[in-house]
């Protein structure tokens, strides 16, 4: 919570007497007026001033135009009818490709009431021009029309008109005047002008810097539109106390400096976003309060999405609580404290979680855990996304060279020079990059990927090569590679080769599986099944650094150091290393399917796990040590 301090003052009261003009009231709600002088304030004399020159930036275009109300509150006054007229002009350069936003009020009049041809025929313009000049029927001959319509809607009354501006050309001018080409010598049209505002449309965006590239779910994730598209447990308040939260270009009410995140990222692509929402958390409660929430819809089933928002802790002097954040995302969630840098405005912090869609739409959650003892507990949080992840769209290429029984293998195309991996983001998460492997079928004419020779398995990477036919560890197999200490490929064979490029949370991309089938001296590789699931696991599961095929740096869940209990779980289950800190922890489907996924950045060794939503079977739970060590045990859900 913000420190709050009540100071009383001894005061007096002081009565004073003043005019406030509807001039005075309109030009105060246009305090960034493009236009010069647009209240008419800055005159010199009434009556004939557009002629005289008695009113600053203004002109007489045609006729002689009336300067009315004037000294106390002046406003542009003038008639058409027969085709003639009065006009004025200001002097104003509308850009070409700007949007701008224009306001004005306007009274209409018939001169005597109840003129059927006034309300009949009688136009209001507003025109961006280089030319003023007479009056006209066409005015959009000689510029772009800002604003035409009839006199009926401001019959004597002041009304206010906002409109939305694209200038397509370069104008000088702001020309202005009411035109009807009838008269039965009785009936004149008559234009009251006042307090005209051009502004500068801001562009509002839902781009920001967002986790990954592509279209985002979530409705206003960047704050840009202000306090709206979201629900919150707390109040919207300007005054942001324990409970509230507001949606800010600034934070100075927390005494933070805080910078938007996009801005941050990029100040040339983002140069206009400006707005995040702070949060006065609430302290010494019994639980958490949501503070953000959202449903959104549009997901596509069995879709691999990454939901991710920025955070920011505002610190308090004395007794300070570093916000302790839940992100949940349906069935996943993810906890984590923020703690970033006071002094950098631009140390955001990002919290993420990957799921694979069940249903078209999710609710979103963001908690703020209140059960603190202390001050703080602020924060600012900014572009949240939900964003589908992409498929990397890789492929390999298998040459063989006949006779010689050489292979070559490699992604993308044969040469060296595309090959580009886009999951980088992976290596912090303690895996590698990419993973060939080699294995005869057993059966070729049964399903290639049913009739495993498990004992021809080989995998290797730029770290080595490994496999019961190599001696490990043997040399490294590049993304260009011929598997060099693969055992010879032998004439009349069938080899199925194929790389498998993992995914994480941390990454944008898919994981992706590639693969040919070449039959040696025989005919070209072909890759017409795809892997099952089950036989993806499966292979994974000999990606192990070892000759015997062992499960190397995987322990299973009997190893002393990984417990997991209760097993079989009904609601809840607890993994429990004891000599190790938790990195991140998964729970996978018999199809393959991520059901669960959560990362701590706590350092805790011991964590509960929710599964009373999962169906009733058996699931796989892996488990990353903040040392790499993975830990994988089978889970019976009842």
């Amino acid at each position: 919570m913000k420190n709050l301090t009540l100071i009383k003052k001894g005061f007096f009261a002081i009565c004073l007497c003043f005019f406030v003009t509807a001039s005075m009231i309109a030009q105060n709600a246009c305090p960034n007026n493009l236009l010069n002088n647009g209240d008419f304030n800055t005159s010199t004399c009434g009556g004939n001033a557009f002629g005289a020159g008695c009113v600053a930036n203004w002109a007489a275009s045609d006729g002689t135009p009336t300067l009315a109300g004037y000294p106390l509150n002046p406003y542009a006054w003038m008639w058409s009818y027969n085709g003639n007229g009065e006009a004025i002009s200001a002097n104003f350069n509308f850009v070409a490709g700007t949007t701008y936003n224009i306001s004005f009020r306007i009274k209409t009049d018939d001169k005597n009431t109840g003129c059927k041809i006034v309300a009949q025929y009688a136009k209001v313009n507003l025109v961006a021009t280089n030319t003023p000049g007479n009056v006209t029927s066409n005015p959009g001959a000689v510029g772009e029309i800002i604003f035409q319509d009839g006199f009926p809607p401001y019959l004597n009354t002041w009304t206010t008109v906002t409109v939305s501006y694209l200038a397509t050309v370069n104008s000088n001018f702001l020309w202005i005047f009411p035109f009807m080409q009838q008269s039965d010598n009785t009936c004149q049209a008559e234009l009251s002008v006042d307090d005209i505002c051009i502004e500068e449309a801001v562009v509002i965006s839902e781009i920001g810097a967002y986790c990954c590239e592509g279209e985002n779910l979530v409705t206003n994730g960047n704050f840009e539109y202000g306090n709206t598209g979201f629900l919150s447990a707390y109040t919207n308040s300007a005054a942001t106390y324990p409970g509230e939260y507001d949606v800010v270009s600034s934070a100075s009410a927390f005494g933070a400096t805080v910078m938007d995140h996009s801005f941050c990222e990029d100040p040339t692509l983002y140069a206009t976003n400006n707005k995040f929402m702070v949060v006065n958390g609430k302290t010494q409660q019994s639980g958490s309060s949501v503070i953000w929430e959202q449903t959104i819809t549009g997901l596509e089933k069995g879709q691999e999405y990454k939901f991710c928002a920025n955070f920011k802790d505002m610190e308090q002097c004395t007794f300070n609580i570093y916000p302790r954040i839940t992100v949940n995302a349906g069935l996943f969630s993810t906890t984590q404290v923020i703690d970033t840098d006071d002094s950098d405005p631009c140390d955001w912090e990002r919290i993420e979680i990957c799921f694979t869609a069940n249903q078209s739409t999710m609710n979103l959650k963001i908690e703020l855990d209140e059960t603190g003892n202390g001050d703080g507990n602020d924060l600012a949080i900014d572009d949240i996304a939900v964003q589908q992840k992409v498929d990397p769209n890789y492929f390999i290429t298998v040459q063989h060279q006949g006779n010689n029984n050489a292979i070559t293998g490699s992604l993308n195309t044969i040469v060296n020079t595309d090959d580009t991996l886009l999951n980088e983001a992976c290596e912090s998460n303690g895996l590698d990059d990419f993973y060939w492997f080699i294995y005869e079928p057993l059966d070729p004419t049964a399903p290639l990927f049913t009739s495993v020779d498990w004992s021809t398995f080989a995998w290797g990477n730029d770290g080595g090569s490994y496999g019961s036919v190599i001696s490990a560890p043997g040399p490294a197999w590049n993304l260009t590679s011929t598997f060099p200490d693969y055992i010879v490929f032998d004439n009349n064979r069938f080899y199925v080769i194929g790389m498998y490029i993992p995914s994480c949370c941390e990454s944008c991309y898919t994981d992706s599986w590639e693969y040919q089938i070449t039959y040696n001296n025989g005919f070209a590789p072909s890759s017409g099944e795809d892997f099952s699931e089950e036989m993806k696991e499966e292979i994974k599961k000999r990606f192990v650094k070892s000759r015997a095929g062992n499960l190397g740096n995987e322990k299973e869940m009997s190893n002393e150091r990984f417990s997991l209990y209760p097993n079989p779980a009904q609601e809840s289950f607890n993994v429990i290393l004891s000599d190790d800190t938790i990195k991140s922890i998964e729970i996978v489907s018999l199809s393959g399917q991520v059901v669960f996924s959560t990362q701590l950045k706590e350092g805790r060794s011991e964590e509960t796990i929710d599964v009373s939503v999962l169906s009733s079977g058996m699931y796989f739970v892996n488990v990353l040590s903040n040392n790499q060590t993975r830990y994988k045990a089978k889970l019976i859900k009842e």
